[in-house]
């Protein structure tokens, strides 16, 4: 299978661009300049909501796995944040 990448947003170490890495066995989020990396989910529609952590300052992305809800993703799962509850730009993707 051939590797899809797109863009997700700027790098938080250098304010370049971030791929998205989707290959048939891993998927990940790299800036191509400063070689900072990231893991996704290994399953599940990605979807970028154009919105940026104010915590973490990464890209905020939806994931949808088969069969079960969406949840929100940054370099980890934006529900063990500890600011999650009290997000404004949380909450204004989850209405």
């Amino acid at each position: 299978m051939k590797q899809q990448r797109s863009e997700l947003g700027e790098c938080p170490n250098c304010n370049c661009t971030l791929l998205l890495h989707d290959k048939e066995k891993e998927r990940y989020v790299k800036c191509e300049i400063c070689g900072h990396a990231y893991n996704l989910p290994k399953q599940g529609a990605i979807k970028n909501t154009n919105l940026i952590c104010p915590l973490r300052e990464y890209p905020i992305l939806i994931i949808k796995e088969k069969n079960s809800k969406e949840y929100l993703w940054t370099d980890r799962a934006c529900v063990n944040c500890e600011s999650y509850e009290t997000c404004k730009t949380i909450k204004s993707i989850v209405k």
